[in-house]
């Protein structure tokens, strides 16, 4: 299989990529002190940072230059150096999860060769894999819908059957175990120096993306208001529901207590609610999905004109509490 130059830039995690940068004899602390290098730089430090704040990932045209190519390529190993320079969980999750999602748009849309080169690369079945191999992969994909967990899915012989629509989900989870191999790992002490500020920037985003203040519930996004309100009724939600409200009050900086004060008005099992909620936001930090997340496990309902502009519930909160 020949890979093309601009499949290095869009999938930079395939061995091609680091055989071309290779050949291209980078020199990567002269290169990161280079105009060129420090434009990558900050290309990737945006890309954190928007993953930090949730925002849109839209794959955009690369240009078919060679400087181009390079660039782009040189982005995945740039942006491991900054996520293991920085060293922190949460911020890692969220880029590789991103940075994964982004790639996997690209391949969605590209050719049925490198989509078959992709699969076969990173050793994922079409139509079937081993429990062994899907386990791992379905574990962040069962906290936001249950068809995911093991006991839903068709088992034969310790061979899970996958429908064609959901192999792409999986193949996201992979990219995303394949970008954070090995992060962090060492950076040199010269590379570290010319980093440090940009680490910075990105720690102090980190802390600064959650929505600050008290909590406002009069500014929830409609969804949120919906799930409230059908457990105050004592009506049974749905696991993603369960999980949306969860890691929505987590983000917005309530409690453990307060959380689970939350579902008691349902039919919940207290010790039960304690340990997911402990799950959640301290052994995994897990994040609120997303809107099309959302739509998809039939979560999104009552939208109103604010929800339009916007792509995530902790921005719609955000943007009230700003109004």
């Amino acid at each position: 299989m020949i890979v093309k130059p601009i499949e290095l830039a869009k999938y930079p995690f395939l061995p091609e990529a680091a055989v071309y940068i290779k050949e291209q004899q980078v020199n990567i602390i002269e290169f990161l002190s280079s105009s060129s290098g420090r434009f990558v730089v900050m290309d990737c430090r945006d890309m954190i940072i928007r993953s930090l704040q949730h925002g849109v990932i839209t794959p955009e045209p690369i240009e078919t230059d060679d400087k181009s190519i390079l660039m782009n390529t040189l982005k995945y190993p740039i942006m491991r150096i900054l996520l293991s320079a920085v060293n922190n969980q949460y911020i890692t999750t969220r880029a590789c999860s991103d940075y994964a999602e982004l790639m996997n748009k690209y391949l969605v849309e590209d050719r049925h060769e490198i989509r078959s080169y992709i699969l076969s690369v990173l050793d994922m079945p079409t139509d079937a894999m081993s429990i062994a191999q899907y386990v791992p992969l379905s574990v962040g994909l069962v906290k936001s819908d249950p068809k995911w967990k093991l006991i839903n899915r068709t088992v034969v012989k310790g061979i899970v059957s996958i429908d064609k629509d959901e192999i792409y989900y999986l193949l996201r989870e992979r990219i995303t175990k394949q970008i954070r191999q090995k992060i962090p790992t060492p950076v040199n002490k010269q590379i570290l120096e010319i980093i440090k500020p940009v680490c910075d920037q990105i720690l102090q985003s980190w802390k600064g993306s959650a929505p600050s203040g008290p909590v406002m519930p009069g500014k929830y996004p409609p969804c949120i208001k919906h799930i409230i309100a059908t457990i105050n009724d004592g009506e049974n939600v749905s696991h993603p529901a369960r999980f949306t409200l969860a890691t929505f009050m987590h983000g917005i900086g309530m409690s453990e207590i307060e959380i689970a004060q939350l579902f008691m008005y349902g039919d919940c099992d207290v010790s039960k609610t304690q340990y997911q909620l402990n799950h959640i936001t301290r052994d995994n930090e897990y994040v609120c999905p997303g809107c099309s997340t959302l739509l998809t496990n039939n979560v999104c309902i009552h939208k109103d004109k604010l929800c339009e502009k916007i792509n995530h519930p902790l921005n719609y909160y955000r943007r009230k509490k700003s109004l």
